[in-house]
């Protein structure tokens, strides 16, 4: 078998002011059926241009890093670790522990916690996808406090006019926050009689400061970021109704649109039927010329 672990958890949120001493555990285990040894690496990210969420570690962080990541130790069981063995099957109870000096900049700091196989430590420096047989925790901190988040939607949109369902909307949302944000938020679908008939939940996910992520919803079912109403057959005009709260003391953004929904059946229906009419009168036309 391969090589299988599991980490817990994959992201880390914390928030501190100058000075302070922050421990938090990660448990780490080995799923596979061999002894696996790996290097502990301390990695800064930022969000990928893909903006699908993803970290992408960026090297040219590592200088501005460098004072901060003096104060970031990662231990077992007292005893400061630069690597760890585990045997198959075996769990561990790791400690992170991040001291912060006083008059340390009030900014956000984003870095991984990185556990990369020997095999594959020439690969540490390269994105999440290169360090094969690796396995991250991500550390989101916050140091001193948080001003008041702002953002805005660059872009909600759906197809002007669909045949069938199910409906794909696109969301990307904005962070101008000079800190992270967790978002929360919903679209509600109303019918042309203002019915409610469909709800789409957002996952509730993090923005980092200053960037940009589309948005999915629980049940997603494509292989990119999107929000995805699971409704078979549609008639009629519809309307979406977007609300996201940009923290849980806001603020809250808004935005609707509106879309067509007639079913291909009664499409080509319509234009046999159409069709059919002209021929009719055609018919009558000729017989009362003749």
């Amino acid at each position: 078998e391969g090589v299988s672990v599991g980490i817990y958890p994959p992201i880390i949120q914390i928030d501190a002011s100058p000075p302070a001493i922050v421990n938090t555990q990660i448990s780490i285990q080995n799923e596979s059926d061999q002894t696996i040894n790996y290097g502990i690496f301390l990695m800064p990210f930022k969000a990928a241009n893909t903006k699908n969420g993803e970290p992408e570690f960026d090297k040219t962080l590592l200088e501005s890093y460098k004072e901060f990541f003096k104060g970031v130790q990662v231990s077992d069981k007292n005893k400061v670790i630069s690597e760890i063995k585990l045997a198959p099957n075996q769990t561990k109870e790791l400690t992170l522990r991040i001291a912060v000096p006083k008059g340390m900049q009030a900014k956000d700091y984003y870095f991984s916690v990185l556990f990369i196989t020997q095999e594959s430590q020439g690969l540490k420096e390269n994105s999440f996808a290169g360090a094969r047989a690796g396995i991250a925790a991500n550390v989101l901190l916050t140091l001193g406090p948080k001003s008041k988040s702002s953002g805005y939607i660059r872009e909600f949109s759906a197809p002007h006019f669909v045949t069938r369902g199910p409906v794909d909307f696109t969301l990307n949302l904005a962070n101008t926050s000079p800190h992270y944000i967790t978002i929360e938020g919903n679209v509600l679908i109303k019918n042309i009689f203002n019915q409610t008939v469909g709800s789409l939940d957002l996952l509730p996910v993090n923005l980092l400061s200053n960037s940009e992520r589309f948005i999915e919803s629980e049940g997603n079912k494509k292989d990119v970021p999107r929000l995805y109403w699971n409704e078979a057959f549609l008639l009629g005009i519809y309307t979406a109704d977007l609300t996201v709260s940009l923290s849980p003391e806001g603020p809250i953004v808004k935005r609707s649109l509106t879309f067509i929904a007639i079913p291909l059946e009664l499409i080509l229906g319509l234009v046999i039927g159409f069709i059919l009419i002209i021929g009719i009168i055609k018919r009558v036309k000729r017989k009362q010329i003749e």
